[in-house]
């Protein structure tokens, strides 16, 4: 996809597709960005045939659109509980955006079929780094927090769990600077402020059950 990659020292560092500059320096990320990117361009051709005979070693057999789409799913997801930045989020919006117009293209394809799971997968995974991809920006301060944000704000807990996706330090620490920048906010109003304390709740860990003994009741001690 036009990835530029070089081992010397100081040459060029790689740049993915979004022309954004690994700060990270790990090949393995790279190679996954790299392989996740071939994927999405794999998914352009909708035809089983040229997709059957296509090369692609991440997918074992036969390589088809629900392979290629799962594969894809997968590696986002991996991209959002390994994010350490703003710019790594990015990433993952991005992908997710392609992914999703490679769904809504082969929609418009007669006798193109899709699961329901894997639907439901690309479609949760593309509401998911939007709304992520808000909290950013409302962190950032390029984003006026709104009601709309503050609902889709309440819901990526939801989404993130719905996934399977695992525990994300980086995912947690957004939510909660956002909320406390939202809070601090002058022009965000009551509700808002609401909105963004009820989003930053489903975060926090679910309070301990009280202490105490729990009495069962048997009927037939009353005769």
């Amino acid at each position: 996809m036009g990835a530029e990659q070089s081992s010397g020292r100081g040459a060029p560092r790689r740049r993915g597709t979004n022309g954004r500059v690994y700060r990270s320096g790990k090949r393995a990320r790279e190679d996954d960005e790299t392989d996740l990117e071939r994927a999405l361009e794999l998914l352009e051709m909708n035809d089983f045939s040229s997709l059957a005979h296509a090369r692609f070693p991440k997918v074992k057999g036969a390589l088809s659109w629900a392979k290629l789409g799962e594969y894809a799913c997968d590696a986002i997801k991996r991209e959002l509980v390994q994010a350490r930045d703003g710019a790594d989020v990015h990433d993952a919006i991005e992908h997710a955006r392609i992914l999703e117009s490679r769904l809504r293209a082969r929609d418009g394809i007669k006798g193109a079929r899709t699961t329901r799971e894997l639907r439901d997968a690309i479609m949760n995974l593309a509401a998911l780094t939007k709304a992520l991809g808000e909290m950013a920006a409302i962190h950032k301060g390029t984003l006026a927090p709104s009601h709309d944000n503050g609902a889709r704000a309440t819901v990526i807990k939801q989404k993130w769990v719905r996934l399977g996706l695992g525990d994300s330090p980086f995912a947690k620490r957004l939510m909660e600077e956002t909320v406390a920048t939202v809070l601090a906010s002058t022009s965000a109003s009551g509700g808002v402020k609401a909105l963004f304390n009820r989003a930053m709740a489903t975060w926090l860990p679910s309070p301990a059950p009280p202490d105490g003994t729990k009495v069962e009741w048997d009927s037939d001690l009353d005769d």
